[in-house]
């Protein structure tokens, strides 16, 4: 058995490397730190198809009405609602939440004069794959304006339609506004279920990058100009389980103001409280039912937009999603002035009508805790002021998972900011509690405490703090805020009342949990450090915890989150990185080498410098102070330099990220040439045996000028480039192969560099397919459903980059020295090239594009 050469050993460490990856990501998958709790639902449905939609596409996309079995009427009489699904998504995915709508409203009593039921009416969209391709979101976008017209002639009186929308559906009703087709007013309401506002979640289409970019723009400027003023969007996100989407990127406080927009976890929606995955959103009973109530509550019939203005569906949404009312209103009352003054509440057991009174302490935090709900158990809480009067904050308690199952409590926790325009506070029972086990609690408590630790010092060795007896306890870590890591707090004793809340600012993702060993996941909240409350204290003893990071769980945490981007470009960095060492070596040596003994070669130069440049570009705090004092990045051409750069300022901590990203990309780019080397070997021997035969040089050289020249042609417009990309792709395999066979023939140094130069081009191809194989894939399933227009997809900003590449690297590998010659600049450029896509090519994939609009 032959020793592996020392080229061999390096490439099989960074192919293991790439395999330790993939299990680290497959691990996250099937073993997630956050449970899921997740109850079925179940519908009776019926789908009832809706003719006469007037658009192009009327014979791709379809519109159907959804009815629940035995509890929908027949008759259109409700208020119109529209679904759209997201990335392969089904028009039946809709019966979950369509269910609990129609039996909301068929069992529950009107909430209020103006309330109707809802006709849910969804689309089926081929379960296209709709988040490789703008192109796609645009034409569902341009079906649904025609598909919303077509409702709306059912409503006489209604002007407009409240849209829900799963995953990459979101992003279609955004688009619906930004079309020629759709009529102002048509919508109002938008409710998105784990869909990427702020970015796709993978960019590999140039249609995508720019429909992304101007919908921002669109919006941003709509709200600013008055045009967007009736129209409200919701964000629920699902969290930590939710591997498809990252949660970050739900956000849309970027472009849709706090009046009317907002953005809410699952796991902190009372009676919710659990994170869902990607297709767990649309079905969870527990989310269902929160979405059905607060639909039905928005909508009023009497008007022609059939929802209640915006200010009210504000509201309603934020009462029903667990946040704080905007504004109180005062109220002036003497008698609230008059009650029992104590410094303290402790009840337990069965209660007498009462009112109690609560001097503010100034500098300290009031907590309340109880096991009786507000509305069931008639009390409410009141802040009063000396001068102005009295605000009812009952609306501030609000519902909390206890550590026993199947049971709640109430908190209400108002911080010293609250508090400094207020004297008292007052509690009032309205009504005697005869609950043997009911009991309230309340006092001021200390302040939140701070831990101004660093992140380094928390990874060396943790963070230690004790915490004493209280209602509730609040520890602040300024220096964890950002979501890459994920931490494993221990808590030194068993307490079973003790339920530990976790939240990112005032209004960011908050989850509750119990136990003594918790994994903290978060999502980034507006730079606000985590905050660890822990509840119902008061009865343990004192307890010691300590936070430690969790490095296995945080390998997949960055490898989800950035992995599929950065290794993708960085993929494409080696790969040319290496070619163009082979082309400056057969120029020097008049020898293609082949592309393992260069890239062995590249590890010990070129790649170890761009190594070296990434470690540098993250650690921002080296210069940027520098280039700041002399370049003004607050202009936004030259802003773009550094919010654009890598994956933006993650923090000087996470310099290292960017560095082993680059490794795996680096692993990945030896695991696809080991693939490929083994592939062309045994299909040189199938290619043999059939007894094909072998083309000359020359022969070979003509019939690749030719299938690019018509491959080119046909992608200006016949067929898709990405189509003509994957078309010449082949045909270069098979010249790969062909080229294989000739040199294990002849067996002379000229046919065997031939091979080593046609497998580069191979191997340069496939670093390429992520940006052109979903393209094609979307072209096919267009065809297997008999959808034969398509518009043209020739872009020659994003082909350009890739054009310019193939005729490079084909021509001057062919004749290095002649061509160097004559073009001395072409070096250059790719070097160039290569050094730009590495800095920017994480988040801006298209960077020509990008930069010349």
């Amino acid at each position: 058995m032959t020793c592996l050469s020392k080229t061999q050993w390096i490439l099989c460490i960074l192919m293991g490397l790439s395999a330790l990856a993939i299990h680290v990501i497959l691990d996250a998958f099937y073993h997630p730190y956050d449970p899921p709790a997740c109850s079925m639902s179940y519908a009776r449905p019926s789908y009832h198809q809706i003719p006469n939609v007037v658009s192009r596409l009327s014979e791709k996309y379809t519109l159907y009405l959804y009815r629940e079995v035995t509890v929908d009427r027949e008759d259109l009489s409700g208020v119109p609602v529209l679904f759209i699904p997201g990335h392969a998504g089904s028009y039946k995915q809709v019966r979950s939440i369509a269910a609990q709508v129609a039996n909301h409203y068929y069992y529950e009593i009107p909430l209020h004069e103006g309330s109707a039921s809802m006709d849910i009416f969804t689309v089926d969209l081929n379960e296209e794959f709709s988040a490789l391709s703008g192109q796609l979101l645009q034409d569902q976008a341009e079906y649904l304006n025609s598909a919303v017209s077509r409702i709306l002639e059912f409503y006489p009186s209604a002007s407009s339609v409240m849209v829900l929308a799963h995953s990459m559906g979101g992003i279609v009703a955004r688009t619906m506004f930004t079309l020629p087709n759709y009529q102002p007013g048509n919508i109002n309401t938008i409710i998105t279920l784990a869909t990427p506002h702020a970015t796709a979640p993978l960019v590999l289409d140039p249609t995508l990058d720019r429909l992304y970019r101007s919908m921002e723009t669109f919006w941003k400027e709509g709200y600013a100009n008055g045009t967007l003023n009736d129209v409200s969007v919701i964000s629920l996100a699902g969290g930590s389980l939710d591997t498809t989407v990252n949660s970050d990127s739900a956000s849309v406080a970027d472009w849709v103001p706090e009046s009317h927009g907002l953005t809410v976890f699952t796991t902190a929606i009372p009676n919710v409280w659990t994170g869902c995955d990607h297709r767990a959103i649309l079905w969870c009973n527990q989310l269902v039912k929160v979405v059905a109530a607060m639909m039905a509550e928005v909508v009023d019939q009497r008007k022609p937009q059939q929802t209640i203005p915006v200010e009210q569906r504000m509201a309603v949404f934020r009462r029903h999603l667990g946040l704080r009312p905007q504004t109180h209103p005062w109220v002036h009352s003497s008698s609230l002035r008059n009650l029992q003054l104590r410094t303290k509440i402790n009840q337990r057991g069965p209660t007498k009508r009462q009112g109690i009174r609560i001097l503010v302490e100034p500098n300290s935090t009031f907590a309340l805790v109880t096991n009786a709900s507000p509305d069931n158990f008639g009390f409410s809480v009141w802040l009063c002021s000396e001068d102005n009067g009295c605000v009812d904050i009952i609306e501030d308690i609000k519902a909390m998972p206890s550590a026993l199952e199947s049971t709640l409590r109430w908190s209400l926790e108002l911080q010293p900011n609250r508090l400094q325009n207020y004297d008292y506070i007052v509690l009032v029972h309205r009504q005697p509690i005869t609950r043997e086990d009911f009991f309230m609690d309340a006092s001021f408590v200390s302040s939140i405490t701070t831990l101004n630790n660093s992140l380094s010092d928390i990874a060396h060795s943790g963070l230690k703090f004790t915490l004493k007896p209280d209602i509730v306890s609040e520890i602040q870590i300024p220096a964890i805020h950002n979501p890459l890591l994920i931490y494993r707090l221990e808590l030194s004793s068993e307490c079973n009342e003790r339920i530990v809340r976790q939240r990112m600012g005032a209004e960011g993702e908050t989850k509750f949990s119990h136990g003594n060993t918790i994994h903290l996941t978060f999502h980034h909240h507006k730079d606000e450090g985590l905050v660890l409350e822990f509840w119902g204290t008061q009865s343990c003893a004192p307890f010691e915890a300590l936070l430690k990071i969790d490095w296995y769980g945080s390998a997949a945490q960055w490898i989800l989150r950035y992995g599929a981007a950065s290794i993708t470009t960085f993929w494409l960095v080696i790969t040319l990185s290496i070619i163009s060492y082979q082309l400056e070596y057969q120029s020097s040596e008049a020898t293609f080498i082949p592309f393992e003994e260069a890239f062995l070669q590249c590890l010990k130069g070129r790649l170890a410098i761009l190594t070296g440049v990434l470690a540098l570009c993250g650690y921002r705090s080296l210069w940027a102070p520098c280039i700041n004092n002399i370049l003004p990045f607050t202009i936004t051409p030259l802003s773009f330099l550094q919010d654009e750069l890598l994956l933006g300022d993650q923090g000087d901590f996470f310099w290292w990220m960017p560095v082993g990203l680059f490794i795996l990309a680096a692993g990945l780019t030896a695991l696809v040439w080991g693939i490929l080397s083994i592939g062309f070997v045994l299909l040189s021997r199938v290619y043999k045996g059939l007894g094909f035969s072998t083309p000359t040089d020359n022969q070979s050289s003509t019939t690749v000028l030719w299938v690019s020249a018509l491959l080119a042609i046909l992608g200006q417009g016949i067929i898709p480039t990405c189509v003509a990309f994957s078309l010449f792709y082949i045909a270069r395999i098979v010249v790969t192969i062909s080229a294989r066979v000739g040199a294990l023939k002849q067996n002379t140094d000229y046919s065997w560099q031939s091979y080593y130069y046609q497998q580069t081009i191979v191997l340069f191809l496939t670093s390429m397919l992520p940006f052109y194989g979903p393209g094609t894939v979307v072209y096919i399933r267009d065809l297997l459903v008999g959808w034969i227009e398509f518009p043209s997809m020739a872009d020659w900003l994003s082909n350009l980059p890739i054009c310019w590449l193939l005729v490079f690297i084909t021509i001057a590998g062919q004749d290095t020295k002649h061509f160097e010659h004559r073009y001395p600049f072409m070096p250059r450029l790719l070097h160039t090239y290569i050094f730009l896509k590495t800095l920017y090519g994480i988040k801006t994939p298209f960077l020509l594009q990008t930069i010349l609009s």
